[in-house]
């Protein structure tokens, strides 16, 4: 079968669009127990302790996390680019001719019709 757009292309839409979601969970959740582990630890003044290091690495993640999440598009925007992509000047010229022969042809058929109830 010859698709003009891949099915695994929608599937793949989808999965990067709940990649997003994946990523804004992470962000909250990670970045709510590292603030806290943060500032709970960074007032006892115990920088040493291994949670309040671990708070600590987990900060370039969080990062990374977000500038990830806006880097990736969204799974509208994935489509729209997609449809965009199909969309040329040709396309849009050879659409044109064919609507047109399509409007003639239902024209012409629509008076043979009106003709053929008008002799009955």
């Amino acid at each position: 079968m010859n698709y003009i757009i891949h099915p695994w292309i929608f599937y793949l839409f989808d999965l990067i669009d709940k990649l997003g979601i994946l990523l804004i969970v992470f962000l909250v959740v990670g970045g709510f127990l590292t603030g806290v582990s943060l500032i709970c630890l960074g007032m006892d003044g115990n920088f040493q302790d291994p949670l309040f290091i671990f708070a600590r690495k987990m900060v370039i993640p969080l990062i990374i996390s977000a500038f990830l999440l806006v880097l990736i598009p969204s799974k509208d925007t994935l489509t729209k680019m997609l449809v965009a992509s199909y969309v040329t000047t040709e396309n849009v010229d050879k659409a044109a001719t064919t609507s047109k022969d399509i409007v003639d042809y239902i024209t012409e058929k629509i008076v043979e019709m009106k003709e053929a109830e008008g002799t009955k």
